[in-house]
């Protein structure tokens, strides 16, 4: 292999090297894309339609478009406040950092009995 190719091939491979590590420091400074994803493997037949409220907005809704299920909500970098809506469901809220999460939060889905101030019970999907 000539003197010249091999040069161009240690060049490019530096390249390459220096675009990684811009971008994975660009992503650690919290400047890349943040989401919220939310997972679940059980019971999506229940959850798909359920909405998605990130700080108070309905930020979209459950689908399935494949299993285990993952749905990603863009958002901007910072603390968010997460839960899911379902008729018939009581709701639990998280707070979420996606700046300390690598710029996405994973959260999963489980379903939990809460108990009303009149004794009964009602199911309540929680995230955690």
């Amino acid at each position: 292999m000539s003197d010249s190719l091999r040069s161009l091939r240690w060049r490019a491979a530096i390249g390459i090297a220096g675009l990684i590590v811009a971008l994975v420091g660009y992503s650690a400074m919290g400047l890349g894309d943040h989401h919220i994803r939310i997972e679940f493997g059980i019971a999506p037949e229940i959850l798909v339609g359920a909405a998605v409220v990130i700080d108070g907005e309905v930020a979209g809704s459950i689908t399935r478009p494949r299993a285990p299920t993952v749905n990603g909500f863009p958002v901007e970098p910072g603390e968010h406040t997460v839960e899911l809506r379902l008729e018939g469901y009581g709701a639990e809220s998280i707070t979420v950092d996606t700046r300390t999460e690598g710029g996405t939060a994973r959260l999963m889905v489980d379903f939990s009995e809460r108990r009303n101030a009149d004794g009964s019970t009602q199911p309540t999907i929680v995230l955690y």
